[in-house]
């Protein structure tokens, strides 16, 4: 009868060891299912980027340029663009015949004009850029802000990659361009837009002084984006071989001033839809 007690125990011991060898094995594969799940969310988050563009009147063929570039990417990223004027928003929504883009119109009343970068009309048009970046950020979405004289040659959401909060392209070494920025949606990103926000309300100044003014004092983490591969317009234009042009994502025609000298140099390299 002890023999017998003593097996029926030896028995049931064995049988709590495999249940809970069971059980113990499950868990940690729902929690590794949990915590790879949990990464494929986070990774698919950082890869929905929503392009930010604003277009006054003055620069609308060059919307109508940028647009017919990057339709041949055959990206799917939702398109936001802000209309400056009355004039121009009417032309969008004509373009926007199929539906191409979220047209929202500026509550600001903005200059129709071609405004020359550094003048008191450049800086009253784009330091409207860190309120729209804002609004979009605190409703948690990530945005891709691009300025209208590009040409995006290739999908630049493939270079975004690491653990930051934004990527920006250079003008120069140590000087970021707001003509191109990728911005996640969080708490330290939504902090330097504000103060960004702040500091041109406080004082009118190029939207890209002011940035990188209040850049050097936060605490973001950010990523220059490689000045091969985006180049400023001095360093496509002016210096790069065609052997080093063919590598380029994106095309930033800045370092030259004026509607009219832009228009052309996009034509000179063949970068003009009319072409």
């Amino acid at each position: 009868m002890e023999f017998k007690r003593c097996l029926i125990g030896l028995v049931v011991i064995l049988f709590l060891f495999v249940l809970y060898t069971f059980l113990k094995q499950k868990s940690s594969n729902s929690c590794q299912k949990e915590i790879y799940e949990t990464k494929e969310r986070d990774n698919f988050r950082n890869k929905n980027w929503t392009i930010l563009m604003t277009v006054n009147d003055a620069y609308f063929d060059f919307f109508q340029n940028w647009i017919h570039f990057y339709q041949k990417l055959q990206t799917k990223y939702p398109l936001i663009v802000i209309a400056e004027d009355d004039v121009v928003f009417l032309k969008l929504r004509q373009l926007n015949g199929n539906s191409l883009f979220t047209l929202v119109r500026s509550l600001r009343t903005s200059h129709r004009s071609a405004v020359v970068y550094g003048s008191k009309g450049f800086n009253e048009l784009a330091s409207g850029r860190p309120t729209y970046i804002l609004k979009y950020l605190e409703r948690g979405t990530n945005i891709l802000y691009a300025d209208t004289d590009s040409v995006w040659l290739h999908d630049p959401v493939p270079y975004f990659q690491g653990q930051y909060d934004m990527w920006m392209q250079l003008d120069s070494p140590r000087n970021l361009c707001t003509g191109l920025m990728a911005i996640k949606s969080n708490n330290e990103s939504i902090k330097l837009m504000r103060l960004w926000e702040a500091s041109l309300k406080e004082r009118l100044d190029i939207d890209q002084t002011a940035f990188n003014k209040v850049y050097r004092n936060s605490t973001i983490h950010l990523k220059p984006l490689d000045r091969s591969l985006f180049p400023s317009g001095n360093l496509y234009f002016d210096q790069f071989s065609d052997a080093k042009r063919k590598n380029v994502i994106i095309v930033h025609n800045n370092y030259i001033k004026g509607h009219e000298k832009k228009l052309q140099r996009f034509e000179n390299f063949k970068l003009w839809f009319s072409n």
